[in-house]
């Protein structure tokens, strides 16, 4: 019979944040395989935060099954499929974009994408939260764009070769907005 014991020696996969200084510094955990159970413990140490998980986790394990309610088990065995790894392509003025915000947070590319992507939790959600996140930026690399293609129009009409990059360039950044928002519409 599965009691308090069998799930709380369970191995739920750990997200781990630290926090700047100026959010307040310290360690928030969560495991996020509980689904509707996960919640964030804060602690100034990793120490300190897994003490407070693990309080939380016993008491939301005792009432689950006081109430005769449905526990998540981990996942963790159906991750060996899976890598880690995957090859993003996208338009190198959303890559432009995502690299400027990942600098101005002081984060690798990598690192800040996965943070947006942890954000999130169904794909209307990933989705929604790269556009709020990118959405002023790819706005102004279409705004650029366009401007670049007006006036490669305007003051040289000779570059027709610059003129149709541009304005390739900039058909597709409009496309690739349209078509990102109409899915998440």
């Amino acid at each position: 019979m599965k009691n308090l014991d069998y799930y709380m020696n369970l191995q739920y996969v750990t997200e781990v944040a630290e926090l700047s200084e100026e959010d307040g510094g310290g360690v928030v955990l969560c495991h996020p395989e509980l689904g509707r159970l996960s919640t964030n413990a804060w602690g100034e140490t990793y120490e300190e935060a897994r003490g407070m998980l693990n309080e939380i986790k016993r008491e939301q394990f005792e009432r689950c099954l006081a109430e005769n309610l449905a526990i998540p088990e981990p996942k963790s065995e159906d991750l060996r499929e899976y890598s880690g790894r995957i090859l993003l392509r996208m338009p190198r003025s959303l890559h432009k974009a995502v690299a400027e915000a990942a600098e101005e947070e002081g984060q690798s590319i990598n690192a800040y994408i996965v943070g947006a992507l942890l954000k999130t939790t169904g794909r209307g959600e990933v989705a929604n939260a790269i556009l709020e996140t990118l959405c002023p930026r790819l706005e102004e690399a279409i705004r650029v764009t366009m401007s670049n293609y007006w006036s490669a129009s305007l003051l040289n009409p000779d570059r027709t070769l610059e003129k149709q990059t541009a304005r390739r360039v900039a058909e597709h950044s409009i496309w690739s907005a349209v078509q990102v928002s109409s899915k998440i519409s």
